[in-house]
């Protein structure tokens, strides 16, 4: 299964940060332009308040590098999958959000 994940987010671009995950959690990064992202996901939802401890750490870590973080839990390959595609294909959203800037600049000059 780590494998199969690894694999999906470097289908969207992320690189996966070994010295960040542990067995509970992994990390990935992704860098584009300005943006500078860090993902820490987990499939273990049994002890979820310690997790989440562990993976605070390693985001704030990951925010020393310059990385804006989000961490989240997960119960299914699926869910990880459909997170992944709704997030880089917003494609509604990202329309309205460029034609409200481009309106915003063009009022400008």
């Amino acid at each position: 299964m780590t494998q199969d994940i690894i694999q999906l987010f470097k289908k969207y671009g992320f690189d996966y940060r070994k010295s960040s995950s542990s067995d509970n959690f992994m990390a990935f990064t992704y860098k584009t332009g300005f943006f500078h992202n860090a993902e820490l996901i987990s499939l273990n939802n049994e002890d979820r308040e310690r997790i989440d401890a562990e993976m605070e750490v390693k985001a704030k870590e990951l925010q020393l590098l310059g990385f804006s973080t989000k961490k989240s839990f997960y119960d299914s390959f699926t869910e990880i999958e459909r997170n992944l595609f709704d997030g880089f294909f917003n494609v509604e959203h990202w329309k309205e959000r460029v034609k409200t800037e481009y309106r915003s600049h063009a009022k400008r000059y």
